[in-house]
Parts: structure tokens; sequence; C-alpha cells
């Protein structure tokens, strides 16, 4: 299963926590181009589409024919959402309160005891 990453709608700061959900060899599309991440940055994203392995003692193992992809045309750009489920991005602690109990369930909850 794919998701558009529709980042020209998001905020700079989303966008950042996409980019960080993203990894190199991950699956993606661009329009019918399909391939795997190669390179990522802020700027633009590499799609590998052809790769060939380069015969020993060569300067090189592999020979890449890459889809520069950049920021401006990510709404076309499509990645494997597989890996994107269990990814915590949020690092701090995460004190419980009231209402706790409504919210889903977080991984790195970590359990205040009650004096």
């Amino acid at each position: 299963m794919t998701i558009p990453l529709l980042i020209s709608e998001s905020i700079p700061l989303e966008v950042k926590k996409i980019l960080q959900t993203l990894e190199i060899g991950q699956r993606a599309r661009y329009k019918e181009t399909e391939g795997f991440i190669s390179f990522i940055c802020d700027d633009y994203i590499c799609i590998c589409f052809k790769e060939k392995e380069l015969p020993v003692g060569s300067a090189r193992k592999y020979e890449q024919c890459n889809l520069l992809v950049f920021s401006e045309y990510w709404d076309d750009l499509e990645v494997d959402d597989s890996h994107m489920h269990d990814v915590v991005l949020y690092k701090g602690k995460v004190n419980d309160h009231p209402g706790n109990e409504m919210l889903p369930h977080a991984v790195t909850r970590i359990p205040v005891p009650v004096a």
C-alpha cells in the first residue's frame, strides 16, 4: 500500500517529520516510475529505478539510474507506508495525568506513580 506525501499543504515541521520517517531502500513511485529511495534531503528525493551490478574490481559496486524528485513535485510522490505505523518521532518524556485514559496508547508513555 502506498500513500501520497501531499507535502505542499503541510507546514514545514510536518515536512521535516515525514522526511525523518523515510528510509533509503524504501519503495517509492513518482507518476509512472517505480523504484526505491536512494537519497533523501530537504530539497529533493532520489528514486533509483534501474540498478546494475558492476564487475569485480570496478571503482563502484553498482551503476544506478536515479530520478530526482524536487520538493515542488512531492505531491505526485507515493511511498510504501508499511514501516510508518510504528514510528515514534517524539523522544521526550510523557507524564500520565487525568484524561490520558481517553488518549490512544503510546509506546513511549512512562507511568508515573501516584503519591
